[in-house]
Order: structure tokens, then C-alpha cells, then sequence
């Protein structure tokens, strides 16, 4: 794979496409989750027979408000959900094919572009389902409002990789799923406005991508394309901008963990070696015989080897022992007491060996 990074992309993105065509099933679910949010937006939102002391405006205006909430986060939910599981379900193949120059770039692009066509059926969809079904429609710029749904939805499609190339498989992906997205709801202004939350709540509503969409979609309805409209579009902007570039940076480094892991690591020559004594691993305090060159544990070995009968540390002596045993030298049956040699436990008369410093069997 040595082709431009353009190219790359192209051949992937075709490629995906055909795997999203060929699971239909699984297609025709993410399609079906569209018409199902839209009925559903439709019936919690659409009725504004409420406490009649309000105004009608106000009540019509407050469920439009509600409407562009629900429309904002079904859009980023579709987004998030469609792309959780496409990078990690694919890691074999992806680190396969990063062997032969696969670049990240290329790959992570090559989703965006796929699932993006999936969301600009589903965001028609919605946005098309709920203006027909609800009492009042959608009102506002629909097609500028679709644009901005299509847009809601590429930062969450960016925000579902993120995870997807965070995780190793796609049910922790899938997990995660409602974890990220909560925050999303409880930050976003919709319980508590923006203005009466603490310090540290408005803080972290900032980082709220649902905040800054619920904004947008509140600015059409108002008709106020002004400077703040087009400041909070390059916020999202930013957001999937840093979406993406944080999936790239993550699937880099997971790579560079992988190579370190499939690396070959030196292994200490303690760790190949099994006791001649007690057939264990030898891990730590190994000990080698210096004539035969035999490993032992430490604690499975005495002062002399048991397979050669070589000195395992200092030098030992005969020593005396009870025996009735016939002395190898002379023949003649050792009555009583006698000397045994450490290494082959050869036993002598004590005079035949008084004053040797080696073993006259085993030499040692």
C-alpha cells in the first residue's frame, strides 16, 4: 500500500461500504433507529394543551425549545452509536494491513466519509418524520437546520470512534456508549439553564458538544444568524476536528504498545532452566554445578552435585561413618567404622584413605 493517502482513502471507504451494504440486517437497525426517535420526539413533545393559564406562544414556544433538544441529541446519539464499534471490531485486519503502510489517517477518514452518508439519510429522516408528525412541525430554517443536524451528527460519528479506537472490543464500545452520552444530557442546559449552574457544572458544560448544539438549532428558530451563530458552528467544528485527531493519536500509540509487546524480550537464562532435582522452573537462586555444569535450586542441592558427585561449593573431607560395607580397595569387610567419600559415598577402612585429599574412585 504505498499509494497517496487520497487514494488510500477512496479504496477503503469503498470498500467499508460494500461491508455496510452486505450486513443488512445490521444496516437496516441503524436506519430504523430514525423513524423510531422521530415518532417518539413526536408524541413526548408534540402537545401543547398543557396549563392554559400560559400563552399559547409561550407553551408552542417552549415545546420547539424541547423538540430541538431531543433533535440535537438523537443526532448525536445515531452518530455515536453508528461508529462505536467499526474500528475495534476490525483490529486484526487493521493492524494487518498497517504492516504493509496502511496509513491511520487514510483508515480513520475512510469511516468518517461512510457513516456520513449514513447520517445524512437518518438526519433527513428525522428531521423530515418529526416536522410531518408533530401538532406544530419543526419550526425554523429546515434546511439550514438539517445541515446543522448533519453536522451534530459528524461530531458524534467522530466522538464514536474516539471510542472505538480506545477500546479492544465492540461490546465495551457499546458500553461506553451511555457513559459518554449522559454527561452530554445532564451539561447541556436542557434540566438546569447554563446560567444557574455552579461554577464548576458550567465549566464542564463547555466541553458538552449537545450545549453548543442545542445553541445552534436555538439561534434558527430565533432566525439570528449572527456572529454567535457562526462562533459556536466553528466550536463544533473544533470538536470533531479534535475528535478525530484524538482517534489517530490513540491508534498510534495503542500501535506502538502492540509492537513493544510482540517484540522478543531477552529471557534471563533462569528462566529456560529446570531443576535435575526437584523438576521445577528454576526462577531465582539458581546453582550450578562447576563439573558438570548441572542447574539446581539452591535449596534442592547440598554441598555436592547429585548427578556427578562433584563439589558443589568448598572442598569436603571423608568422613566417618558407621559401616559394615567391604572396602573397594582392600576387599576386606569394614567392621565398625569406616571413611565415605562426599561425592561417589564410597567407604573406606580409615587408614586406607588417611591422609588423601581425593576420592581414589571418583577422583574428587
Amino acid at each position: 500500500m504505498e499509494d497517496s493517502g487520497f487514494r488510500q482513502t477512496t479504496v477503503l471507504a469503498r470498500r467499508y461500504f460494500d461491508v455496510l451494504m452486505g450486513d443488512t440486517i445490521n444496516t437496516t437497525l441503524l436506519l430504523l433507529q430514525t423513524p423510531i426517535l422521530a415518532m417518539v420526539i413526536s408524541l413526548a413533545f408534540g402537545d401543547v394543551s398543557g396549563n392554559m393559564s400560559i400563552p399559547l406562544a409561550e407553551r408552542i414556544a417552549a415545546q420547539q425549545h424541547q423538540i430541538r433538544f431531543a433533535l440535537a441529541l438523537a443526532a448525536i446519539w445515531c452518530g455515536t452509536t453508528n461508529a462505536a464499534r467499526e474500528i475495534c471490531k476490525e483490529r486484526p485486519i487493521y493492524l494487518r494491513e498497517r504492516m504493509v503502510n496502511l496509513k491511520i489517517e487514510s483508515y480513520v477518514l475512510s469511516k468518517i466519509v461512510v457513516l456520513l452518508v449514513l447520517s445524512l439519510i437518518q438526519c433527513g429522516i428525522l428531521l423530515g418524520l418529526t416536522h410531518w408528525l408533530s401538532p406544530q412541525g419543526v419550526q425554523g430554517d429546515l434546511i439550514i437546520m438539517f445541515f446543522v443536524l448533519l453536522l451534530i451528527s459528524l461530531a458524534g460519528i467522530t466522538l464514536g470512534l474516539l471510542i472505538s479506537a480506545a477500546v479492544d472490543n465492540p461490546d465495551r464500545a457499546i458500553t461506553l456508549v451511555p457513559v459518554v452520552l449522559m454527561p452530554q444530557i445532564m451539561f447541556s442546559g436542557m434540566n438546569i439553564p447554563i446560567e444557574e449552574m455552579q461554577s464548576w457544572s458550567r465549566f464542564i458544560s463547555n466541553f458538552m458538544v449537545v450545549r453548543w448544539s442545542v445553541s445552534l438549532l436555538e439561534k434558527l428558530w430565533m432566525r439570528r444568524l449572527s456572529s454567535a451563530f457562526y462562533n459556536e458552528l466553528i466550536v463544533l467544528i473544533v470538536f470533531i476536528l479534535l475528535f478525530t485527531i484524538l482517534s489517530i493519536q490513540i491508534l498510534n500509540l495503542k500501535e506502538m504498545s502492540f509492537k513493544r509487546a510482540a517484540a522478543p524480550r531477552k529471557v534471563p537464562k533462569e528462566e529456560a532452566v529446570i531443576c535435575s532435582v526437584c523438576s521445577r522452573k528454576i526462577i531465582s537462586g539458581r546453582k550450578e554445578c562447576p563439573q558438570c555444569g548441572t542447574a539446581f535450586h539452591i535449596q534442592c542441592i547440598a554441598n555436592y552435585c547429585p548427578v556427578c558427585g562433584a563439589s558443589a561449593g568448598q572442598k569436603l573431607t571423608f568422613r566417618k561413618v558407621k559401616s559394615t560395607a567391604i572396602c573397594p580397595l582392600d576387599g576386606r569387610q569394614i567392621d565398625g567404622e569406616g571413611m565415605m567419600c562426599p561425592y561417589c559415598e564410597s567407604v573406606f577402612h580409615v587408614k586406607d584413605v588417611e591422609g588423601l585429599e581425593v576420592c581414589p574412585i571418583c577422583n574428587n
